[in-house]
């Protein structure tokens, strides 16, 4: 169906904003790097972070050339708006304006659908005409973002450009006024410039190339060893940031009498009355029953979808099953709350500002016989003995209307192996014949539900070969003569 073309989900040409401050780049020697010019310029206002970003390359060789030749823009449009100031090449101190006869094209690409997820983010693409070697390119455009989740708060992120696109010069400045007050961090940890005020607002800026952070370890902790930037927001704490995000999960939370997710919650209730089991069989039916699809659009990279629409569609990320979770157990009488990980980089919140975007995971902490259970209902394989395991995260942010603070995670490991092996090797035969073997290998955790699919396959040859594919992963290479497996529903094994 036809329907009308929201602003934010086209290109917008407007001439660059009064308070950015452009580069000339007809003044550029001809000789030098590739990238001549990295600007990334941000204003911060109340919950708006406008971005003004100037690219300019030398178009050196026929590699770089087509490496550069098509240009590329993402933006979220359901947070924000994407403008183009700027596109020329310069050429023999003669200018030519591309998008005077050009303009750039929208693409809707799902990169990650085949991971189940829906960011939601729009491409804007467009070929450079008539490109040459020995042109100079000149791009600049900006963003206009302001994601309602935050709650009226702001956070915005500067990448550093590293050793492979060190830019000839550059500066990386962001802006907010003095009445707001804003952290700042660079991770990996680095020496950043002082603050200055400017015009009754206060000025970061850190010119470019950046000084190289010495090298580390493989084995330092993940936080040393990631992606170089600057972070930016203007939560008071982590508290703010908990009690920010917590009325989402808790409408996304609520269970209407009468609904279908009513009456599931009282068919667990009625199976029995201990709360450990009730507990389990919700996350088994989260883990189970609710398929994983993350859909970012319209908000949803920080807003949960209701745990009734989860329930119906049953889709949902971790949001999304962690919010129909929460509600099951809030029913059942079982204290929960949402917890805030990084599944990513382990360590990243205590080496970040107070922000959503220290995290990119969430799960349930429930609180049941005086201690903690910590549900992910993003993995399978829950079962009676590992539903007390201790998190495979280091740092969370529990969600709560008073706040919390952020806390380190208890690191036990789990309770049960995730594989056993026994092995039975019978050498009778004397040294001139093959060994013959017996080996089990017992199974646990996620990886016993991904198993599963052979319960759907028939005895047969594809069957025996991805059986052998499995063992052979432990023993190496052996002939098999005879194969089974079987599963245990109530050990989870």
């Amino acid at each position: 169906m036809a329907g009308p073309a929201r602003a934010d989900e086209t290109v917008l040409y407007q001439g660059a904003p009064a308070w950015a401050r452009p580069v000339d780049a007809s003044v550029l020697a001809k000789d030098g790097p590739v990238v001549a010019v990295y600007e990334d310029q941000t204003r911060l206002e109340g919950a708006k972070a406008l971005a003004y970003e100037e690219r300019v390359w030398r178009l050196k060789d026929p590699s770089t050339l087509t490496r550069l030749g098509t240009i590329t823009l993402n933006w979220r449009p359901d947070v924000g708006k994407l403008l183009v100031h700027k596109l020329e090449l310069i050429r023999d101190g003669r200018v030519i304006d591309l998008l005077k006869d050009n303009k750039f094209t929208v693409l809707r690409r799902e990169r990650s659908l085949e991971q189940r997820t829906l960011d939601g983010a729009l491409t804007a693409t467009l070929a450079v005409p008539g490109a040459q070697v020995g042109d100079i390119l000149h791009l600049a455009y900006g963003r206009v973002e302001a994601d309602s989740a935050l709650g009226g708060h702001v956070q915005t992120i500067s990448s550093i450009p590293s050793t492979d696109d060190t830019p000839e010069r550059g500066r990386i400045v962001t802006d907010w006024p003095i009445s707001q007050k804003v952290a700042w961090k660079a991770l990996p940890d680095r020496t950043l410039p002082s603050l200055r005020t400017v015009d009754g607002r206060t000025v970061f800026e850190l010119a470019l190339p950046a000084d190289k952070i010495k090298p580390v370890p493989d084995d330092a902790p993940p936080r040393y060893r990631a992606t170089p930037l600057v972070m930016f927001a203007d939560f008071a704490d982590w508290a703010d940031v908990s009690r920010t995000y917590a009325p989402l999960f808790a409408r996304a939370a609520a269970i209407p009498a009468g609904s279908p997710l009513a009456a599931e919650v009282a068919r667990i209730r009625a199976v029995t009355p201990d709360k450990r089991a009730q507990m389990l069989n919700a996350l088994q039916l989260v883990q189970d029953r609710i398929g994983y699809l993350l859909n970012g659009m319209n908000g949803g990279s920080y807003v949960p979808q209701p745990a009734t629409q989860t329930w119906t569609t049953r889709n949902g990320d971790c949001k999304a099953k962690s919010a129909l979770l929460l509600a099951m157990l809030n029913a059942l009488g079982i204290p929960a709350e949402p917890l805030l990980v990084n599944a990513g980089v382990l360590d990243l919140p205590v080496a970040a500002v107070p922000a959503p975007l220290a995290f990119d995971h969430v799960i349930v902490r429930a609180h049941l016989d005086g201690r903690d259970f910590y549900l992910d209902g993003t993995v399978a394989g829950a079962s009676a003995a590992s539903l007390g395991d201790d998190p495979s995260f280091r740092w969370g942010l529990p969600l709560t209307a008073a706040g919390a603070a952020l806390a380190p995670l208890p690191a036990g490991g789990p309770s049960v192996p995730t594989a056993l092996t026994t092995t039975s090797v019978d050498l009778r035969a004397g040294p001139d014949f093959s060994d013959l073997v017996d080996a089990q290998i017992l199974l646990s955790g996620a990886v016993v539900r991904q198993l599963q699919v052979f319960e759907q396959v028939p005895p047969g040859r594809q069957r025996d070969d991805a059986l052998d594919a499995i063992f052979s992963k432990v023993f190496g290479q052996v002939t098999m003569i005879d194969r089974a497996m079987v599963f245990d529903a109530a050990a989870g094994t």
